[in-house]
């Protein structure tokens, strides 16, 4: 009985493999991109076939793609999400180049993050305005491909603090990261204190911060406390 199992999945997957119309007729790309079309289409050649399953029904078969985003590994700063249209056997590859967020510096050398915290290529030190640069602390050595938090909550809260401070035209010069503690200096002298552990208060605080005191008169706000704000004025 186990022998004529094991032949019907044999005959099965051979119908598969062999089947023309579970293969596409095209596979297109889609989208601008610093990275050639042939080299993804290559790359994404390369990660199907590390399958067995898939070099057995070969690398444009349906069955071995589904859509949404797909993962080029670590060496494509890139975006590529997969539309299978089965009806007209075609396979899109929309392409689209992370974008460009603020640079990220981390045991001494600098990478380009994007704006979901995902590491990109290396990028110069910046000082100034005009690109958001953070000095992390952190231990371990930034990689291309990979976050650069292990729990994407904290760079989201870091992402919406810079968009409140953008806002508000808060002039940052310097973003230091120890741990879970930022300390975002300003051309006025002022620091700013957060905490990634709890969701921002900022904005609500901001506004009625704004109304009791000159912020840029300030040593430091602290916001490390949740629901809490210490200040000192300079000396």
């Amino acid at each position: 009985m186990g022998g004529v199992f094991l032949l019907v999945i044999i005959l099965f997957l051979g119908f598969i493999a062999g089947a023309s119309f579970l293969n596409f007729k095209e596979i297109k790309i889609s989208g601008s991109s610093r990275i050639a079309g042939a080299d993804i289409l290559a790359n994404l050649r390369v990660e199907k076939l590390k399958n067995p399953f898939a070099r057995y029904l070969g690398y444009g078969n349906m069955i071995l793609w589904r859509d949404g985003e797909l993962d080029l590994g670590d060496d494509f700063p890139v975006r590529v999400i997969a539309e299978n249209n089965v009806w007209e056997r075609i396979l899109e590859i929309k392409v689209e180049d992370r974008v460009r967020f603020l640079v990220w510096c981390r045991s001494e050398r600098c990478y380009w993050v994007d704006d979901a915290g995902i590491v990109l290529e290396p990028a110069p030190i910046a000082e100034g305005q005009l690109i958001s640069v953070v000095y992390d602390g952190g231990g371990n050595a930034l990689v291309p491909g990979i976050g650069v938090f292990e729990d994407d909550s904290r760079f989201l809260r870091l992402k919406n603090i810079l968009e409140i401070v953008g806002k508000n035209k808060i002039p940052v010069s310097k973003i230091l990261i120890d741990g879970d503690d930022v300390n975002m200096g300003t051309m006025w002298g002022t620091d700013f204190l957060f905490s990634l552990r709890f969701d921002s208060f900022f904005v609500k605080a901001l506004d009625q911060l704004m109304t009791r005191i000159k912020i840029s008169k300030m040593a430091y706000i602290d916001f490390r406390v949740e629901n809490k704000i210490y200040y000192k004025a300079r000396d």
